[in-house]
C-alpha cells in the first residue's frame, strides 16, 4: 500500500520561454487573447512532465475550446453577479479532465455546481471578505482539494492529501521572489506549485492503494482568522469614524468662523468694538483703523458710521496710500476695508505690509489673526493671537480668542488657560465664563462649568442660561 504515488519531474528552466514569450508577451501584444493559447501550452508542458501512478500524461484540449469556455462562463458569472461561479468552475474542470489522458485513458470530473456552491460562497466569498483577504489562501486551498477529490485521473480513483502548510509556504515564498525578481521567478513559482500538486495525489484501485481521507476545514483556524478579521474590521471602522469625524468638526468649525465674521464685519461695525468671546460659535469682530489727526477724515470716518459706500473708502484709503505708501496706519485701514468684505486673502496681505512697516501695532496681528481664523488657518491665528498678548499683556480679546482657537481644535487645557487669564484682566465679561464654562464640560469638569455658567448669567448671557438647562 502505498500513498502520494504521482510524480511531477519539470523545473523552472523548461517553463522559462513559455511563460515569458506565449503568456507574458503574446498575452499582452493580443490584449489577453493569446492568453488561453498560452495556458494551454503549459497545461501540455505540464501534462509532460507529470507520471500518475507510474503512467505517462498527456493533454489534448486546444487553446480556441478553453477561449470559448472562458469567455462564456465569465460572462454568465458577471450577468450573474458572481452567482453562477460554482457551475463556470466544473464547467472548466470537467474540461480540463476529460483533455487529461493518462496511457490513453480520458480522465473524468464529477462534481456539479450545486455541490460546490456552499463550498463557493463560504469559503472564497465569505470567509474572505470577513477576514479582509487573510483566508484567502484557505479557500483557494479548499477549492483545489475539492476539485481533485472530484476527479478520477485515468477512470482511476483518485484523493488528495498535500498539505495546507505546504501550500501556504509556496505562495509566500512565490509572492517574494517574483517581487524581488520583477516576476523572472514565475516559471519556477509555477514548477513549485505544480510539484505540489501532483506529488499530494494518491490514484488507483483502493485494493492496491492507500487513499488519503476527504479533506475537512480546520475550524479552529477559521476562528482564529475570523476573530482577527473582525478585530481588524473594528479598528478599521472606528479610526474611519474618527477621521470623518475630525473633518467634520473640521468643517464645522471653518463655517462657524466665516459666519462670525459675517455677523462681525458687516453688521456691527465701530470703532474699537468690545470683543465677544463666544467660543460657540467664535464671534470675530476686527479693531477698525487707528488713524489720528487729518487721516480720520478719510476711510476711518465711514468706518466709525459703518461702511456704506466700500469702493469710495477704498478709493479714498488707496489715494493715502499712493501719497505715502509708506503708510502702515493706511494699510491697516484697506486691510479692515477688505476684512469687512470678506476679501480675506487681500485682508492678510494688507495687514502683512502693515506688521512689515509697524511691528508693534498690536492691533494688526489681533485682526490678521481673525482672519487667519476665518481662513482655517488656526496655526496661525494662535501665532498673531500670541503677538497681540506679547505687545499688549493686557489684552484680554487676544487671550479670549486664541483661547477660543485651542477649543475649537480641542485643546481644552490650552483653552482653559487663556480664558481664565481673560477673566482675570477682564472679570465683568460674561462671554469669557460662558465660554470657559463651555470648556469644563467637555474637560469633565462639570462642577465648575455649573460655577462659570451661573456666572455668566449673572453678568447677562443669556446663552449660559439656555447651556445651564442642557446640564440638569
Amino acid at each position: 500500500m502505498a500513498r502520494a504515488n504521482c510524480e511531477f519531474k519539470g523545473s523552472g528552466g523548461q517553463y522559462f520561454g513559455t511563460v515569458f514569450i506565449h503568456l507574458f508577451l503574446l498575452g499582452i501584444i493580443t490584449f489577453g487573447i493569446y492568453s488561453a493559447w498560452a495556458w494551454v501550452r503549459l497545461m501540455k508542458l505540464k501534462a509532460s512532465h507529470t507520471l500518475i501512478d507510474g503512467k505517462e500524461v498527456s493533454f489534448q484540449g486546444k487553446g480556441g475550446e478553453l477561449f470559448g469556455l472562458v469567455l462564456i462562463q465569465g460572462l454568465l458569472t458577471l450577468l450573474t453577479f458572481g452567482f453562477y461561479g460554482p457551475w463556470a468552475f466544473c464547467r472548466y474542470f470537467d474540461w480540463r479532465a476529460q483533455n487529461t489522458v493518462v496511457e490513453g485513458t480520458p480522465s473524468q470530473f464529477t462534481g456539479t455546481g450545486g455541490s460546490l456552491f456552499f463550498l463557493y460562497l463560504v469559503h472564497l466569498v465569505l470567509l474572505p471578505l470577513i477576514t479582509l483577504g487573510l483566508y484567502y489562501l484557505w479557500g483557494l486551498y479548499r477549492l483545489y482539494a475539492w476539485k481533485e477529490e472530484h476527479t478520477k485521473y485515468g477512470g482511476e480513483e483518485t484523493s488528495f492529501g498535500a498539505g495546507l502548510g505546504k501550500f501556504i509556504q509556496v505562495a509566500l515564498i512565490s509572492w517574494i521572489l517574483n517581487a524581488i525578481t520583477l516576476n523572472l521567478f514565475t516559471p519556477w513559482s509555477l514548477c513549485m506549485l505544480y510539484r505540489w500538486q501532483i506529488e499530494g495525489l494518491a490514484v488507483g484501485d483502493p485494493d492496491r492503494v492507500e487513499h488519503f481521507p476527504p479533506v475537512k476545514t480546520n475550524v479552529a483556524a477559521v476562528v482564529i482568522l475570523l476573530v482577527i478579521g473582525v478585530s481588524i474590521l473594528f479598528l478599521v471602522f472606528f479610526l474611519a469614524k474618527k477621521a470623518v469625524n475630525t473633518s467634520l468638526i473640521q468643517t464645522r468649525q471653518l463655517a462657524q468662523f466665516k459666519q462670525m465674521q459675517i455677523h462681525a464685519l458687516q453688521k456691527r461695525m465701530s470703532v474699537k468694538i468690545a470683543q465677544k468671546k463666544r467660543a460657540e460659535p467664535l464671534v470675530l469682530e476686527s479693531k477698525s483703523g487707528t488713524s489720528e489727526g487729518k487721516e480720520k477724515q478719510g476711510a476711518l470716518g465711514i468706518l466709525r458710521r459703518g461702511v456704506t459706500d466700500f469702493e469710495g473708502a477704498q478709493q479714498r484709503v488707496q489715494a493715502r496710500i499712493k501719497k505715502n505708501p509708506g503708510n502702515a496706519e493706511a494699510h491697516y485701514d484697506l486691510a479692515w476695508l477688505y476684512g469687512s468684505r470678506l476679501e480675506l486673502a487681500e485682508a492678510v496681505g494688507e495687514y502683512s505690509k502693515t506688521i512689515q512697516m509697524n511691528n508693534r501695532l498690536s492691533d494688526a496681528y489681533y485682526n490678521r489673526g481673525l482672519v487667519y481664523a476665518a481662513m482655517g488657518e488656526f496655526t496661525k491665528a494662535i501665532e498673531d493671537f500670541s503677538s497681540t498678548i506679547n505687545l499688549n499683556p493686557a489684552a484680554a480679546d487676544g487671550y479670549c480668542n486664541r483661547g477660543n482657537v485651542y477649543f475649537s481644535l480641542n485643546k481644552v487645557d490650552l483653552a482653559i488657560l487663556d480664558y481664565t487669564k481673560g477673566i482675570g484682566l477682564n472679570p465683568g465679561d460674561g462671554d469669557m465664563y460662558y465660554n470657559r464654562g463651555r470648556a469644563y464640560v467637555e474637560a469633565g469638569q462639570k462642577a465648575k462649568a455649573v460655577a462659570d455658567l451661573t456666572k455668566a448669567v449673572s453678568l447677562g448671557n443669556t446663552e449660559a442660561a439656555d447651556y445651564l438647562k442642557t446640564l440638569s
